[in-house]
Formats: C-alpha cells, structure tokens, sequence
C-alpha cells in the first residue's frame, strides 16, 4: 500500500469514514526500498485508488520502472484524462487494475461521483486501458434505487461488446455509516442487520423497482452468463495482451459461479420468509422473532 485515503466520499462506499478524505503517501524511496528488499517480482498495491495524487502517482511510477517488476493494483477511470500517468503505469509493470465503473445505466450515473459519465465516453477510456496492455478488472453493482429488470441487461450487453477481462458482480451493501445505510434505515428498507450478510452477494434490504428475490437471482444469472465458456473465448480476444492471467482468472470465476447458484435456493426461501412473514397468534407464547433472515 503507498496511499491512504479517498477523497470522492460515495454514497455506499465506506473508504472515506474508515481512512478519511485526505490521501496520505508513503514516501516513495520507502516504496522502493521494501520492493527491492522483498526480491519479489509480482505485487499487488492495495490502495483504493494509485492514481489519486497523479503527482505522487507518477513519481512512483518512474520510481518503481527501472525495477523491471509487474504489478496490479486499483484506479479511478480518471486515469484515461492524463496520458503520461496511463503510459507511466503501463511503463512500469501494471498488468491489471481493479476499476470501480458500478453501473451503466445514464440515470444512475449521473447521481455518482464520476469523472466519465457518458457510455460512450466510457468505452473509449476502457479501449485506452486496454490498449495499454492493462488487463480490466471491472466493479459493477446491482440495487440501486434506479435499477430494473433492463439494468442487468444492458450491463451485460456492455461487458460483453467491450470485452472486459473480469467483473466482480455485486449486490449494494449499506455498510453502516453510510449515506446508502442512512437513507434505507429511515426508509425502513433494511432486511437484516446480521453484519455477516453485508458481504456484496447477499441482499440485505428492499430495492426500490424490483423485488429482493429478483436482484439475489437476476445477479447471479448475469454472473452466469459472463461466465460462460462461450462468453469467455468471445472475450478473450479482446484480451490477447494477457492470455494466460485472463484464463486464469475467469475460469476461477467460473468456479465460484457454480458455488453462488447451489446458494440460491436457500436465499430465496429466506427473502420470501421475510416479506411475508407468518402472522403470530396472540394467545401463544413465543419466543422473539429474529429480524435475521439467514438463520
């Protein structure tokens, strides 16, 4: 890790409360000196995102250059406006980056603090990465208040034309202390305060256009789909700068897709519990109902 903090504050991002606003560094020698001591190779820099300070982000990069390593790590899309900061990184090992792009859909978008808001300004910053030989890794999130059934849709049209190397597919989780959290506590939208489901695959609270049994399926469905081995190869050739980590990686996700959907049918018995839950008679005793629906 080089950096801490983030300075966009998202309205169901957590980084902001736990590490502050203000990004802070480590002195860039530091950087090179535990490098170079390690006798590694291959890193992975955990900042939430390398390329917040571009200043300090390209000394590090020209920094870290000569060390002949390669490396992942995660970015804002803003990368793409400053094309010595997307040369440098590319200069300097990075083979992957991990980038938030959370929805495609234009409504959404324009309510999140995003440098590129247009698709199509969109797809051509992804090209510009790629070209670069970056391998993407893609954040998408499904629930937002403006989500329908259309949603999961188009964000797989989108993944799909633009040949993205990898997705993570996630559920909205209102982590507390959040604006997200905030706003479906008062609206009374919270299935569960059980914090081992706020785990970005299970729904925790009540979407606004469809129902909580239908984002649990339809996200994984997506998933599915991405995943498949015939989406896989129609991929991959978008992708021919990175071969072989991006075979690796998608058949790991294909593994894991299997693991989600044997998960289904118990999350949909729950979410359904939950919604219409059995009325309980007054002349019985009974012990207090539990507001978690996975026990």
């Amino acid at each position: 890790m080089t950096t801490r903090g983030c300075p966009y504050n998202c309205e169901f991002c957590c980084v902001s409360n736990l590490f502050g606003k203000k990004i802070r560094h480590i002195p860039v020698e530091n950087i090179v000196r535990d490098i170079i001591d390690s006798r590694a190779k291959n890193f992975m820099f955990l900042d939430d995102n390398i390329i917040g300070q571009p200043k300090y982000a390209k000394e590090l990069f020209r920094a870290i250059k000569p060390l002949k390593i390669k490396w992942v790590g995660q970015a804002s899309i803003s990368l793409v406006k400053d094309a010595e900061l997307l040369q440098l990184a590319s200069e300097s090992g990075c083979k992957a980056l991990f980038i938030g792009l959370e929805s495609v859909s234009v409504e959404q978008l324009k309510t999140m603090r995003k440098s590129i808001k247009d698709i199509k300004d969109l797809e051509i910053a992804l090209k510009k990465i790629n070209k670069m030989g970056i391998l993407i890794h893609a954040s998408m999130i499904f629930g937002f208040d403006n989500d329908t059934e259309d949603t999961f849709k188009d964000t797989l049209r989108f993944l799909v034309k633009n040949k993205i190397g990898t997705v993570s597919f996630n559920i909205l989780t209102p982590y507390p202390g959040t604006q997200t959290y905030c706003k479906l506590e008062n609206e009374g939208r919270i299935l569960t305060t059980d914090w081992q489901y706020y785990d970005h695959n299970t729904v925790v609270y009540k979407p606004k256009k469809i129902s909580p049994v239908e984002l649990q399926v339809w996200k994984t469905q997506v998933r599915k789909k991405f995943y498949s081995l015939s989406c896989v190869l129609k991929r991959l050739l978008g992708n021919l700068n990175n071969p072989l980590i991006y075979l690796a990686l998608n058949y790991g996700h294909m593994k894991q897709v299997r693991i989600e959907e044997k998960r289904i049918p118990f999350l949909k018995s729950n979410l359904q519990r939950l919604m219409h839950p059995i009325p309980v008679k007054p002349e019985y005793e009974h012990e207090p109902i539990t507001s978690n629906i996975y026990q």
